[in-house]
């Protein structure tokens, strides 16, 4: 069965993907549309990124999966 997500990429902003062939440990990430390994780490990211997109309105083509964020840690 194949399922299409509005963040997903492709014409019309539409990447169908076959919901049936997600590998055990993965996700589906909802920036890329690819399998990622699944972790309470993703699953926090990937809530952010749906946010992102219905609660906020920021479409997935300016989201970027990966990126790695240096936070300061004060008095260090």
């Amino acid at each position: 069965m194949l399922t299409s997500s509005p963040l997903d990429r492709g014409s019309g902003g539409n990447v169908q993907h076959d919901a049936g062939s997600i590998e055990d440990g993965k996700v589906v990430d909802y920036i890329t549309g690819n399998q990622v390994k699944d972790s309470p780490k993703e699953k926090v990211r990937q809530r952010i990124a749906r946010a992102s997109f219905h609660e906020y309105g920021f479409s997935p083509n300016y989201m970027q999966a990966g990126i790695r964020q240096k936070h300061p840690v004060p008095g260090v």
